[in-house]
């Protein structure tokens, strides 16, 4: 029949269905007719709708997620009597469809079947309620609900009414493959036996096929999925067809055609496919979407490490200052003590033996400030390939016949700029590791240089590397490996695997403090039973300056008679300093209070020659001790002092004019000379 001509006044139509997609096709097929859908995916929303607005016109779904499609049906009609509902569905029997018309419905059309149909409907439920032909459509339906019964009787016309029926299936299905055919997600349909029915072409670019017969033709769906995901997937669906429930909403690995895994979104249901209960996933490929996941947990992780490695580099900081106060007092008062004991005594050589344990303890301070801040050292251009070749020198002699060295150093052109002893303390350290783990059995230790280029993404993985070129040291052992919760720790100080007293667990802290001072980065790849691998990404610099440097010249210890004011808030420090400055020949002030100090000074600031002031103070620093001294007298010579901080160096303290700055602890022959040399530079009008 024609369609009845609809105006835009008419009320809005309610669409009901659990189908995102079927929702939106029905929700556009309406609005193409002029008309304003009201979606709703449940029950209770389509109540809901019914109640708040003037609807007289509904498409019902029948397999809704909250409740039976016929009690919907029913709670519709009593909430509005007059209400034309038109049943849409895909999934009901012929006595569904009986049933649905026994209790009201207005029209029954087969989903994916002929939308002119179910737009006929449409027009002629709003054309009976333009003209309110209620009468005329009860009777209708009394008659269409009368040759329905017929029907049940009849065989015949149950036979033609199921022909009808399974042709609309056929043309629905028809339909519905050109609609999934079209969709961006990929589609499977599988049958109890898990054998492929329906692919779409999304699904077979996902999974890197040419063609969907190269998949239909699989007995199984199980090359399709990750082996370690077979367990799970297959007990998902054998719980599903006992009628359990189980997700239904996942994410899973599949494998492609060319071997590779890639992660999918699913969502899978069950479905009637050739008149079988066959399972329906669509999928997604997520891949990319993990990628970038992992990646940010791993940049998680590496600032995780980076705040640890910075904490422990503070407390290291903390302890190596309080230590080279215990043994600037230690040293400073043995030093002393060895001129007052006649030389070559057994009193004077058991004061040498002191005196050089402490300078033993002294190099280790330094090497718990290489990791908590590198200490400033003189940096010069070098070839990386050369200072690895002079420790393999040296490394070679000590090693058992049972481990063989490979070099790769063919790049020679790889310069950098680094501290020559820092850089030998890293490669040896590398290299007797590796050498360490190999002990036992023997083995391969492989040693490489050359020169890389690191890109951005590289660089954002492995702060505080920046692109570019670099120069990149790899140090290869054939060792019983790591297990991975010993490579997370590696790095950390005073972590060691090594058997008591064979080590401090303090190498590899120092040498990742070295390179990254240097602006680098150091990575270890590791696995039980197959070796580790220690690489080092230094950046390459092309005509580097060489830092300027200043060497003392070999100045005996001579007496003076200046007077000097002292400072520093350790009482032990200011008796130790006192004692050598007096032997010394200096007249000599001292205040364990920097701000006495600089009352002292600002009452007499002619009567001082130098000032010498620790930097790490309670009251005042030594740094804004020293400015208070200049505003007062400008040309007031300062040798600054610490045992560490985090605040101050040399660098820094030439900046700011200061004439010297001193390493606690210090010998008094040290402390003579950086005297003479300060008071000379003063006398000539040239700063230290």
């Amino acid at each position: 029949m024609p369609r009845p001509q609809l105006t835009p006044e008419l009320p809005p139509i309610l669409v009901i269905d659990d189908n995102t997609n079927h929702l939106r096709t029905l929700a556009d097929i309406v609005e193409s007719e002029g008309l304003q859908p009201l979606c709703c995916q449940t029950g209770r929303e389509a109540l809901a709708a019914c109640e708040q607005h003037e609807v007289h016109v509904a498409v019902l779904d029948l397999r809704l997620p909250d409740m039976d499609g016929l009690a919907l049906l029913d709670a519709l009609l009593r909430s509005r009597p007059q209400l034309k509902v038109i049943v849409h569905t895909g999934y009901a029997s012929l006595d569904t469809a009986i049933a649905a018309v026994n209790r009201g419905a207005f029209a029954y059309v087969q989903k994916m079947g002929n939308i002119e149909e179910l737009l006929a409907h449409i027009h002629r439920a709003f054309h009976t309620y333009l003209t309110g032909y209620s009468e005329g459509l009860e009777h209708e339906v009394e008659q269409r609900t009368q040759a329905f019964i017929r029907a049940n009787d009849d065989l015949r016309s149950e036979i033609a009414e199921r022909r009808q029926i399974e042709a609309a299936l056929r043309e629905s299905e028809v339909q519905f493959r050109q609609l999934i055919s079209g969709s961006v997600q990929g589609v499977l349909i599988i049958d109890p036996n898990m054998k492929p029915c329906f692919v779409n072409r999304s699904y077979v670019e996902i999974f890197g096929y040419d063609t969907p017969d190269e998949i239909l033709a699989m007995d199984t769906m199980l090359p399709l999925i990750a082996p370690q995901e077979h367990a799970r997937l297959l007990g998902y669906r054998e719980a599903r067809l006992r009628g359990e429930q189980v997700p239904i909403h996942y994410e899973y690995q599949g494998v492609r055609k060319d071997g590779t895994e890639i992660w999918l979104d699913s969502k899978t249901t069950l479905v009637s496919w050739g008149g079988k209960t066959a399972t329906q996933s669509t999928v997604f490929d997520i891949t990319e979407g993990k990628k970038a996941e992992a990646e940010r947990q791993y940049l998680e992780q590496q600032l995780l490490q980076s705040q640890k490695m910075e904490s422990m580099g503070t407390l290291a900081g903390g302890i190596a200052h309080e230590f080279n106060n215990i043994l600037s007092a230690m040293l400073g008062f043995t030093d002393l003590t060895q001129y007052e004991v006649p030389q070559g005594s057994r009193a004077w050589s058991n004061m040498q033996e002191v005196l050089k344990a402490g300078r033993r303890a002294k190099e280790l301070v330094q090497q718990v400030l290489a990791f908590s801040r590198p200490a400033d050292h003189d940096w010069e251009p070098l070839s990386l390939a050369l200072v690895v070749q002079e420790a393999v020198v040296l490394l070679r002699a000590t090693l058992p016949t049972t481990i063989a060295i490979h070099q790769h150093l063919d790049d020679t052109r790889g310069t950098i700029l680094a501290n020559r002893t820092q850089l030998h303390q890293v490669v040896l350290n590398l290299c007797t590791n590796a050498a360490h783990a190999m002990r036992d059995s023997g083995g391969l230790l492989e040693i490489s240089v050359e020169t890389v280029e690191v890109d951005q993404a590289f660089a954002k993985r492995h702060p505080p590397l920046a692109p570019g070129p670099h120069v990149c040291f790899r140090v290869r052992d054939t060792g019983p490996g790591m297990p991975p919760e010993v490579v997370a720790r590696i790095f950390e100080p005073f972590f060691t695997t090594k058997d008591v007293g064979e080590g401090t667990g303090m190498g590899l802290a120092i040498v990742h403090g070295i390179v990254t001072s240097t602006n680098g980065a150091m990575t270890v790849q590791s696995t039980p039973g197959a070796g580790t691998t220690f690489t080092m990404y230094l950046p390459q610099h092309v005509d580097a300056p060489v830092p300027e440097t200043r060497d003392h010249p070999g100045v005996p210890m001579s007496q003076g008679s200046e007077c000097i004011l002292f400072v520093d808030d350790e009482d032990i420090l200011v008796r130790v300093g006192q004692a050598m400055l007096t032997r010394l020949g200096y007249d000599v002030v001292a205040y364990t209070n920097s701000v006495e100090a600089l009352e002292a000074f600002r009452a007499e600031p002619q009567r001082f020659d130098l000032v010498i002031t620790d930097q790490t103070m309670p009251s005042m620093t030594g740094e804004a001790l020293a400015r208070e001294l200049r505003s007062i007298r400008a040309d007031i010579p300062i040798i600054l002092c610490t045992g560490f901080s985090h605040v101050m160096n040399a660098e820094k303290a030439r900046a700011m004019g200061i004439d010297a700055f001193c390493m606690k602890p210090f010998a008094i022959h040290d402390l003579a000379i950086t005297i003479q040399h300060v008071l000379q530079s003063q006398s000539t009008g040239e700063r230290h």
